[in-house]
């Protein structure tokens, strides 16, 4: 009986042990606060600051979609724990690119994780980071 106890009491201490802590997840990015449902969203999933948040090439992954009243969402399948940090574009006129006005401030919509703030500039990776260990929502609120 004694070392049924013990084996018992050992699989409670250990199975953290035998946890998979880098188990990839999902993470789903779930934007709002679009004044309008023309063109697209891309999003930018980044593992490190080199490109964030303008270097489309450099993200870990990228995905698009469709606008629809003022929302969209994207998914990112089977993504390994890690520090991640997230770039959003509302790409009205789906050329890739932001549009700016005359003054160089954005003309459309942008966000990032963290609803990290552009203060003269975008944030930098580490204000828009966040630990991903498993599945997960990401909200981000859209800002112009």
């Amino acid at each position: 009986m004694k070392s049924f106890s013990a084996l018992f009491i050992s699989l409670f201490i250990f199975i953290p042990v035998f946890a998979n802590p880098d188990k990839p997840g999902d993470i789903k990015v779930q934007m709002t606060g679009m004044k309008n449902d023309k063109g697209f969203v891309v999003v930018g999933l980044y593992k490190q600051s080199d490109g964030f948040p303008f270097d489309a090439a450099k993200a870990y992954k990228g995905a698009k979609a469709k606008v629809k009243n003022g929302k969209a969402v994207v998914s990112f399948k089977n993504i390994p724990a890690g520090t991640y940090a997230i770039a959003v574009l509302h790409d009205e006129d789906d050329n890739m690119k932001m549009a700016r006005k005359v003054t160089g401030l954005p003309d459309e919509e942008y966000g990032f994780s963290n609803d990290a703030k552009a203060i003269f500039g975008p944030p930098n990776f580490d204000k828009a980071s966040f630990e991903h260990k498993e599945q997960q929502v990401i909200h981000i609120q859209m800002k112009l």
